[in-house]
């Protein structure tokens, strides 16, 4: 997916989950985390999203059950940049939209982020099925939601940022889980890094060979 960020940003344009897509791919989120997202958790003054529960699929197939923790049982906060902002406060404004429209019938008491047309949560079948037709018609059939995570921290290594940045946005309980996930990413880097070091030795040197 991190090779075809621009197709997939203009394949959700206008889609009815484009605003959850984007900051899926641009925060590093899994999607349990981005479902149970609360605006009580939503920094818009500092671009920062505080990660602190999860709705997941009951393993009975039951129904959904929130639970209180993230994944590694920590609380974390994830930055956000501004035009990730303006997404999220386009969405708070969408979502007054659905309530004023809904009347009685909203009922988010959770105060989610995200939520269908009267305020409940969006189920994880549904957000997939949803990601799988929109990734099928870019011909990538392949593709996960969980690959939106893996975008955000490819492209954030690319950037520049530190493995030990990516590895608290995402949640990760080690640098070095990270850093071996990643491993091929920080392998290209080091290389280019060396290309860097190169170049400069030698625009110092004088040295052309």
């Amino acid at each position: 997916m991190d090779d075809n960020v621009g197709l997939f940003l203009e394949a959700i344009r206008g889609d009815k989950f484009e605003r959850l897509f984007i900051i899926a791919l641009f925060s590093g989120l899994r999607q349990s985390e981005l479902v149970s997202l609360r605006w009580d958790d939503v920094d818009l003054t500092n671009g920062v999203l505080t990660v602190r529960r999860q709705i997941q699929k009951a393993h009975d197939k039951a129904g959904y059950v929130n639970i209180d923790e993230t994944k590694n049982g920590k609380a974390r906060h994830a930055a956000i940049a501004p035009s990730i902002v303006r997404v999220l406060t386009e969405q708070k404004a969408q979502q007054e939209e659905w309530r004023t429209a809904a009347g009685a019938l909203w009922n988010n008491e959770s105060n989610l982020v995200f939520t269908d047309e009267l305020g409940g949560h969006l189920k994880h079948r549904t957000i997939q099925n949803h990601f799988k037709a929109i990734v099928a018609g870019m011909g990538c059939p392949n593709v996960r939601f969980h690959d939106l995570r893996h975008s955000y921290a490819v492209i954030a290594l690319q950037s520049g940022d530190s493995v030990k940045s990516v590895q608290e946005q995402l949640g990760h309980y080690s640098a070095a889980f990270t850093l071996t996930t990643y491993a091929a990413v920080s392998d290209t880097m080091r290389r280019e890094t060396q290309n860097i070091m190169e170049a400069a030795f030698k625009d110092a040197t004088g040295c052309k060979g």
